[in-house]
């Protein structure tokens, strides 16, 4: 979904596998850095849709960054993000007179407002450096407290860096009622689950323009990890909550190329990560960037990314029977799909300024999947994204 979608927005630069594999150097003067964007999710199809607005998600969000070095040896970052949002989103899918699947959306009524903040101490020595993380988010329905810490070593000849990171989460959940017609609250309330993750990861300095990357890593995720918002319809017994297992448990494996061009002046980005989990998840994801030099401090990126999963083992888009083990999600994220998302960024530096700005256009769609799909997910979403930045460097 989108909320999911949109955190990696300020994730991005903290993450702790990107904290292990920086080198270990400071800052040598305070950054300041502000982000506006702008995303829109495309309008569901009316032949779609049996009920509720057509209208899905559309999000504001301003970032704030701040880098400092408080010793030679320590930097902070510190880093906040609120975002606004607001629309509808797919709830349950039923049977129209036709017997064909199709969506019951909610009103366009949701609004939300989401706050995270995130501050990050680094300590750098010779050849090692080692980083603490905290983050708070907060909105309406959800909270969450995560704790990291990541810890890099250059290896003799300073070619070679091997890194871990880790990190947990502690996360409660209550959503907003919904009155059913009896009166009674037929949401969950003062729900909980915990997260934590590892990650190892080698870099290598091939040769003067190429620098190559290759990790692993293990997610695991326990407590209440159904949808709180979703409904299914279930054989025998109507409309019942969304219901997932309880536990989920993840491995990646991920490789990195940078290899800079000398007679372009460019550096090609190039990244991709495996996933498998234990909901019978299989993922692959793949992404390339060209930085192009065009002079006078302008630097043009187009890239590319490809993502494709197969379905969890108890995904359907509609439940003709019941199931043995009383999982029920209809949700298209945990469908089969592939989604393709193409960016543009332009981005302009002198001495003591960088800007940007970039746009992304991100499609999915069951067909795009390198795996089986058992039936078309009405709810997959495509959206527009738009961005623009400064950051300064005092």
């Amino acid at each position: 979904m989108s909320k999911k979608l949109l955190k990696s927005l300020n994730i991005a630069a903290l993450a702790l596998p990107a904290i292990a594999s920086q080198a270990s150097t400071i800052v040598d003067s305070v950054e300041l850095g502000v982000r506006y964007t702008k995303y829109q999710e495309d309008s569901m199809s009316a032949a779609d849709v049996s009920t509720g607005s057509l209208d899905r998600y559309d999000i504001d969000v301003m970032q704030f960054s701040f880098v400092a070095p408080l010793t030679d040896n320590i930097q902070l970052n510190l880093h906040y993000q609120e975002e606004d949002l607001s629309g509808a989103s797919p709830w349950f899918t039923t049977k129209n007179a036709d017997g064909e699947v199709v969506e019951v959306m909610s009103g366009a009524t949701i609004e939300e407002n989401r706050k995270d903040v995130i501050a990050q101490l680094t300590y750098a020595g010779s050849n090692f450096s080692v980083s603490g993380l905290v983050g708070i988010s907060r909105e309406n329905d959800y909270e969450a407290n995560s704790f990291g810490t990541a810890v890099s070593y250059e290896l003799p000849g300073k070619l070679t860096t091997i890194a871990l990171a880790g990190d947990i989460s502690f996360d409660k959940i209550n959503p907003t009622p919904y009155e059913a017609s009896n009166g009674t609250n037929t949401r969950v309330t003062d729900e909980e689950k915990e997260s934590w993750s590892l990650h190892l990861s080698t870099s290598h300095v091939v040769n003067k323009s190429l620098i190559a990357q290759v990790g692993v890593g293990a997610i695991n995720r326990e407590g209440y990890l159904s949808d709180p918002y979703k409904l299914v319809n279930v054989p025998g017994t109507g409309l019942s909550g969304d219901s997932r297992p309880d536990t989920r448990f993840a491995t990646t494996a991920s490789g990195r190329i940078r290899y800079f061009i000398d007679s372009i002046d460019s550096a090609i980005h190039f990244d991709y990560r495996y996933y498998n989990d234990d909901w019978g998840i299989n993922s692959h994801t793949f992404d390339i960037a060209e930085y192009f030099n065009i002079g006078y401090g302008f630097q043009l990126v187009p890239s590319l990314r490809y993502y494709t999963q197969s379905e969890a083992f108890f995904y359907e888009n509609y439940y003709e029977q019941q199931r043995a083990d009383g999982y029920y999600a209809t949700d298209s994220r945990l469908s089969s799909f592939g989604a393709i998302t193409l960016g543009l960024k332009v981005n302009w530096q002198t001495e003591h300024w960088f800007w940007t700005a970039g746009y992304q256009r991100y499609t999915s769609k069951n067909s795009y999947s390198l795996f089986d799909y058992s039936a078309e997910s009405l709810s997959l979403v495509s959206f527009s994204m738009f961005t623009v930045g400064v950051d300064y460097k005092f």
